[in-house]
């Protein structure tokens, strides 16, 4: 299946990830899209998942007063998030919906390797959308259930 980058270039630049992880890349609902909050080197990061894949789970993550934190601080709140869901996609977002700062940890021979990409609203994307094109979920591999989380790890690492 390929990415329809109209759509998703329209949810990017909605900042309605959401709908770009479910409705265009094929994911699934989150289970609980209940808001979790988390407490890091003293401030509170609210942290709500938005859509899930065969244990890979996206999240929207903001912080009480509004910024995306710094890098150490990402790092914090990734750690604490791979606790509870090891392979997970992090989307820190401003107050304002106008920049989002995409998280995720590359593991190779036994490494960690943070990676990351900042979306700007109004930013056209096709870069950006031609990583995402890698997480797009083909409804043919949902016959047989659910990709498994090593084809789903495998694709993230694309990203």
């Amino acid at each position: 299946m390929s990415l329809d980058f109209q759509q998703s270039r329209q949810y990017l630049q909605d900042f309605d990830f959401s709908k770009l992880f479910i409705e265009v890349l094929g994911w699934s609902n989150p289970s609980s899209a209940k808001p979790v909050a988390m407490e890091v080197e003293g401030d509170t990061y609210q942290r709500q998942r938005i859509a899930e894949i065969s244990g890979v789970v996206v999240f929207e993550v903001t912080a009480a007063d509004g910024t995306i934190p710094a890098a150490k601080v990402r790092r914090q709140v990734h750690k604490g998030v791979a606790e509870l869901h090891l392979e997970n996609l992090l989307i820190f977002i401003d107050e304002d919906r106008t920049r989002s700062l995409w998280y995720w940890v590359k593991r190779e021979d036994g490494k960690q390797y943070p990676r990351e990409h900042i979306y700007v609203k109004g930013q056209p994307g096709d870069l950006f959308l031609g990583k995402i094109s890698a997480l797009v979920v083909d409804f043919a591999e949902l016959e047989d259930g659910s990709p498994s989380v090593v084809r789903s790890h495998r694709s993230s690492k694309k990203v």
